[in-house]
């Protein structure tokens, strides 16, 4: 009799258990289960404003500017860099990375070969064009810097430490050159505004005069007390003779490559035309104001920009480092 009892209460076990078992089995028409996603390791914007999401920390790096290659290293990820320009050649350690061919124009072969998990490249129109499309197109995540001022470096070196990982080190880093910035901006506040120094930047100088206006090099006038000169354009250009004297600066500044050492201020003076400019006929071997710059911190903006403020700012203003200069004037012209 005890096993009859039981039999009801058995069935409808085993109806409940059957029910619930139809329940768990999909059905014609019903939606597929939410699939859980792993979230990619970051998401960043560029410095042409894309949107790149990197999915896990990037043990292999290929740089294809000197700056990028500076900012690598000045954060800690040295290491991870296997490809790198013929240019980039700071620090020392970086001379032992296998180069991707000149900074001109790279490789894509072997900068593919080199199993990227990130490139870090720059934003000229050409490098879009040439680079980082070709890149893109073969799944390789491309990553452009193009700071035009000290703040735009800031941000990438901070940037460029959160997608290896090395926030830590990225701080230190910021700070020295923040600390030196300070610095400076402490001894250029103390002008008047009729002192500040008016600036032309010079890249080349042969059959055709090559200078600057609002790029990161100017920038770096700027910060360091001096003022640009209006030159009417944003970038690089040609300028006449003429345009030259008609700016008349107060001090030219010019990469110490750009004559293979010789001295720009010897071929100025030796012109009949520009021996007049002001900058020359006021430039002393004591008190240049024809002044030669370290090419490379002219134009590369990474983890040395602090370097080349200071360098730009003593040689504008010398007066300021301890260094005695008569203040000059502007030669008045008939």
């Amino acid at each position: 009799m005890l096993g009859l009892d039981h039999k009801p209460w058995l069935l409808i076990l085993t109806i409940t258990l059957a029910t619930a078992l139809l329940g768990c089995v999909s059905q014609p028409g019903d939606p597929l289960p939410t699939q859980k996603t792993t979230k990619p390791w970051l998401t960043i914007e560029d410095d042409l404003g894309r949107e790149i999401i990197i999915e896990n920390p990037p043990n292999r790096i290929v740089s294809t500017a000197p700056s990028n290659t500076e900012i690598v290293f000045a954060v800690g990820a040295g290491d991870k860099l296997v490809g790198r320009t013929d240019q980039c050649d700071q620090p020392e350690e970086a001379k032992k990375v296998d180069s991707i061919g000149p900074y001109w124009g790279p490789s894509i072969e072997t900068i593919v070969a080199k199993q990227p998990d990130v490139v870090l490249t720059t934003g000229e129109e050409t490098t879009r064009k040439n680079l980082i499309e070709p890149l893109a197109s073969r799944g390789i995540t491309v990553v452009a810097l193009s700071p035009a001022t000290i703040d735009d470096v800031l941000r990438d070196i901070e940037m460029v430490a959160k997608i290896v990982g090395t926030t830590e080190t990225a701080k230190r880093v910021l700070q020295q050159i923040e600390t030196k910035r300070a610095e400076v901006r402490g001894r250029v506040s103390t002008l008047r505004e009729e002192e500040r120094k008016s600036v032309l930047l010079i890249w080349w100088f042969g059959n055709e005069i090559w200078t600057s206006n609002g790029v990161f090099a100017n920038n770096i006038v700027e910060e360091a007390g001096g003022k640009n000169v209006n030159l009417g354009f944003t970038g690089y250009s040609m300028i006449s003779k003429e345009a030259l004297l008609k700016v008349d600066p107060d001090v030219i500044l010019y990469p110490d490559d750009m004559l293979g050492g010789k001295s720009f201020y010897n071929l100025l003076s030796s012109d009949d035309a520009l021996k007049h400019l002001s900058a020359v006929k006021n430039h002393t071997k004591k008190c240049p104001t024809v002044i030669p710059i370290d090419a490379n911190l002219l134009s590369r903006p990474g983890p040395r920009v602090a370097i080349a403020l200071e360098e730009v700012s003593r040689g504008l203003y010398p007066e300021l480092y301890g260094k005695s200069c008569p203040v000059a004037k502007k030669i008045e012209k008939n």
